[in-house]
């Protein structure tokens, strides 16, 4: 009777370990995604279709500016999501929705203002 007790014990004992430890999230590393970066979106209007990024880390949070033809869009922070980091710019006052996600080495964007995606490709500047 003690050993079944004892063996039923330690195996609720290391069912709540292992659950615990698969629930643990998982931390995306921000050091891929700074530095200076050119990039092109699709589909959107001329003067929003490309421009400049600039994301940087500032007291362990991620940061970034993005430049396009007239405007500069400051970010002072990205929110962390399962597959890259979110944030949101207001481009003539109206709300867009940009994830960055870096896979394979390359970094890609998807800008969503509600009713489109616009795809959005990098290109690390030299």
């Amino acid at each position: 009777m003690k050993k079944n007790l004892f063996k039923l014990t330690a195996f609720v004992f290391c069912l709540c370990f292992s659950l615990s430890l698969a629930a643990q999230e998982k931390k995306l590393n921000p050091a891929p995604f700074v530095g200076e970066w050119s990039f092109t979106v699709s589909d959107a209007p001329y003067g929003y279709d490309k421009g400049e990024a600039k994301l940087f880390l500032e007291e362990g949070q991620l940061k970034g500016e993005f430049k396009l033809s007239d405007a500069t869009l400051k970010v002072n922070s990205f929110t962390e999501k399962a597959d890259g980091y979110l944030c949101t710019v207001y481009v003539d006052g109206y709300p867009i929705e940009i994830l960055l996600t870096y896979k394979e080495g390359k970094l890609s964007g998807r800008g969503d203002d509600g009713s489109q995606y616009y795809p959005i490709t990098f290109k690390k500047k030299e």
